[in-house]
């Protein structure tokens, strides 16, 4: 599973800390390079959900509370946005748990 951003709407909104530009502008690529290490990890038989897409949409430039993913605490997932995961995880053969 890579890694999704549940801060999209408030590091749209932040200034970067020189000013030059926003939060979000500098932390994507960050993101971005992780998630394209996880990514990566196919090529060697692994297996991803692809959560960031999924919640972040496929600019990965999405906040996923808009699309009522994320719990009250703006950080983790509430239940629709686990129900989102575990889809992914049963697109790729997982069973639910029982």
């Amino acid at each position: 599973m890579n890694v999704y951003n549940p801060y999209v709407n408030e590091d749209k909104a932040a200034p970067s800390y020189d000013g030059s530009t926003t939060r979000f502008a500098v932390f994507k690529p960050y993101l971005d390079e992780v998630n394209q290490f996880i990514d990566n990890q196919q090529s060697r038989g692994y297996e991803m959900a692809d959560i960031y897409t999924a919640f972040n949409g496929p600019n990965h430039d999405q906040d996923p509370g808009d699309k009522g993913y994320i719990f009250l605490d703006g950080l983790h997932p509430n239940d629709t946005g686990h129900r989102v995961i575990a889809e992914h995880f049963r697109s790729l053969g997982y069973d639910p748990l029982q």
